[in-house]
């Protein structure tokens, strides 16, 4: 199985950036503009980035700027969410915890989760702030 399938996707890992979830993950989604649309590059472990830069914000690379979103794993965002919340899988994601529950359409654990996870926070279940 491909890293892709591990974390969540690069869309949901925008989302939750700009969400304000905490940017501490193992990997990252390293990213640049290409004529004015985001397009990840490849998914990096945390230290393979130059350990001078935070990995949440850009830097220059060989004149373009190159950006990074936390790509979570289900593990990472298991430990965000709420405790009490409970996931299981038959052919959809559901989800359920204090503040409701959700079905959620994927495959992927990790996208399951930061789905969520954000589902939690736009609907004021779960603040920013208190996430560890």
């Amino acid at each position: 199985m491909s890293i892709e399938n591990l974390v969540t996707s690069l869309e949901l890992s925008k989302k939750l950036k700009e969400a304000g979830v905490p940017q501490r993950s193992v990997f990252y989604w390293e990213c640049e503009y290409n004529i004015n649309k985001l397009v990840a590059k490849k998914i990096v472990y945390k230290y393979e980035i130059v350990p001078d830069i935070v990995p949440t914000e850009m830097k220059i690379r060989y004149g373009n700027e190159v950006f990074y979103y936390s790509a979570y794993l289900a593990g990472e965002l298991g430990e965000l969410l709420p405790s009490g919340t409970k996931l299981w899988r038959r052919n959809f994601w559901f989800c359920e915890t204090f503040g409701g529950s959700k079905l959620i359409f994927t495959d992927l654990e990790a996208e399951a989760r930061g789905r969520m996870l954000l589902w939690l926070i736009k609907n004021k279940y779960v603040r920013v702030e208190e996430l560890k």
